[in-house]
C-alpha cells in the first residue's frame, strides 16, 4: 500500500506547555483541511508527563515524538528540520494555535508563486488582549542568495523579521542551504524566572543585575506601565476623628491627634495608600485651619504667596494614625476602588466638630481662624 505522502512538517516544540495549551494547539492541527500534515513533537524535556495527552492524537493523525534533551527552542527546532520528511515546514509553538485553512492557503499560495517562503497574517494575544501581525513583502526574504543574511532575516527568533510564526518554508531550501536557527543565540522561550533569578543558555541573571543593568552605560530604563478604566465609579468610604487643643485667650485651634479608617476596597499597595492618606490628611488639616483665599473690592487676589497663604508644616500636623477596612469592589482592579479626594475632605469637618466640643461654637466657613472662633466665644 502507497504511504500517503507528506505536504507539511509542523514542528511543535515543548518546554513547559500546560496541558490544556497544548491541547489547543494539537486540536487546531488536527483540524487542518490540507491533506498530508505530519506534526513532529520536540520535546525540550522529559516527555513523561505529555504521554496521556498526546497518545490519543498519536493514534487519530501522523504525528511524532521527539525527545532532547534540553537545548532551547532552536535546538528543537533544528531537530524538527532534520527529522521533518514533509515538502513544506511549519512551526507552530506549543502555546500556540492555528486556523484550519492555513496550511492548505500557505501550501497553495506557495505552489502557485513557485515561492520557498510563505508569510501569513496572524494575531498576537497578551491575556484578554489582541494584537494584528504581519509581514513586509520584501525581496531579501525570498531571495536567499546570502547564507548568513537569510539565516539572520529568517531564522533568527530574536529580530522581528527573524518571527516563525505564521511562515510556510520550503524544506529542500533549508536542507540545500544547510540552513538552521543559531543554537549559541537564545531566544525568549528559553528564559527561565523563579521569581529571583532568569535563567537561560547557562547564565543566570538577579532581578538586582537586571534593575542595575537596565540604568547603566545610558540604558534605556527598564519600566511597566497599565491603565484601567471603569464606566461605574463606587464611592470609598472614610471615617475620621481629631482631638484638637484650643487656647480660650487666643482661640488658636492645634489638632493634637487624628485618626482615620479607610474602606478603599481592596489595598493593593498598603504603604502607597498609608501615605497617600497621610498626606491627603495633612492637606485637609490646612484646608481647615490655615490656607485662606482673600480678594480685594476689585477681584485681586491678596493672598498670592506663601508669605500671606498659609500651609501647615511638619510641626503643625500631628500624629496620624491609618487603619484600613478593607472590601471588595467587583468592578475595581483587583477590587479596590479610588482613593484620592476623600482622604482630604474629611478632616475640615471632623476639627470643626471637636471645636464645636471643645468650646461651643460652630464654624462653618473655612478656614477655622483664631478670630472665628473668638468671635464665637464672644470675646472679640
Amino acid at each position: 500500500m502507497e504511504e500517503e505522502k507528506i505536504t507539511v512538517s509542523v514542528v511543535v516544540p515543548v518546554y513547559q506547555t500546560p496541558l490544556e495549551l497544548l491541547r489547543r494547539c494539537l486540536d487546531s492541527l488536527e483540524a487542518q483541511t490540507l491533506e498530508g500534515v505530519e506534526v513532529l513533537l520536540a520535546f525540550d524535556e522529559p516527555a513523561d508527563g505529555y504521554r496521556d495527552t498526546v497518545a490519543p492524537y498519536a493514534q487519530r493523525m501522523a504525528l511524532r515524538v521527539l525527545e532532547l534533551p534540553h537545548g532551547g527552542v532552536s535546538a528543537a527546532r533544528n531537530a524538527g528540520i532534520r527529522h521533518a520528511q514533509g515538502e513544506w515546514i511549519s512551526f507552530v509553538d506549543a502555546d500556540d494555535w492555528i486556523d484550519p485553512e492555513m496550511l492548505a492557503r500557505q501550501v497553495q499560495e506557495g505552489e502557485s508563486r513557485g515561492a520557498d517562503i510563505i508569510m501569513t497574517e496572524h494575531v498576537m494575544e497578551y491575556g484578554a488582549s489582541s494584537q494584528p501581525r504581519g509581514y513586509q513583502s520584501q525581496a531579501m526574504l525570498f531571495a536567499g542568495e546570502d547564507k548568513r543574511r537569510f539565516e539572520c532575516d529568517v531564522l533568527k527568533p530574536q529580530t522581528g523579521a527573524g518571527f516563525v510564526t505564521a511562515k510556510l518554508l520550503r524544506r529542500a531550501l533549508l536542507m540545500e542551504r544547510e540552513i538552521f536557527f543559531r543554537e549559541e543565540l537564545s531566544a525568549a522561550e528559553d528564559a527561565e524566572f523563579d521569581g529571583t533569578c532568569v535563567r537561560c543558555g547557562g547564565e543566570t541573571v538577579s532581578l538586582r543585575d537586571v534593575a542595575n543593568r537596565s540604568l547603566a552605560a545610558g540604558a534605556q530604563e527598564l519600566f511597566a506601565s497599565a491603565s484601567h478604566g471603569s464606566p461605574v465609579s463606587p464611592p470609598p468610604f472614610m471615617a475620621g476623628a481629631a482631638e484638637v487643643d484650643i487656647d480660650p485667650e487666643t482661640g488658636e485651634v492645634r489638632v493634637v491627634d487624628y485618626c482615620a479608617v479607610v474602606d478603599c476596597g481592596t489595598v493593593v499597595n498598603p504603604n502607597l495608600a498609608r501615605v497617600q492618606t497621610e498626606g491627603g490628611i495633612a492637606q485637609g488639616i490646612g484646608m481647615a485651619l490655615y490656607e485662606d483665599v482673600r480678594m480685594t473690592d476689585r477681584g485681586r487676589m491678596m493672598s498670592n504667596s506663601f508669605m500671606q497663604y498659609k500651609i501647615p508644616t511638619r510641626l503643625d500636623v500631628p500624629s496620624i494614625r491609618v487603619e484600613f477596612e478593607q472590601s471588595y469592589e467587583p468592578t475595581g482592579p483587583f477590587g479596590a476602588k479610588s482613593i484620592g479626594e476623600i482622604v482630604i475632605n474629611t478632616p475640615a469637618p471632623a476639627i470643626a466638630d471637636a471645636v464645636y466640643n471643645a468650646v461651643g461654637v460652630r464654624v462653618t466657613d473655612l478656614p477655622i481662624t483664631p478670630e472665628k472662633v473668638l468671635r464665637g466665644m464672644g470675646r472679640l
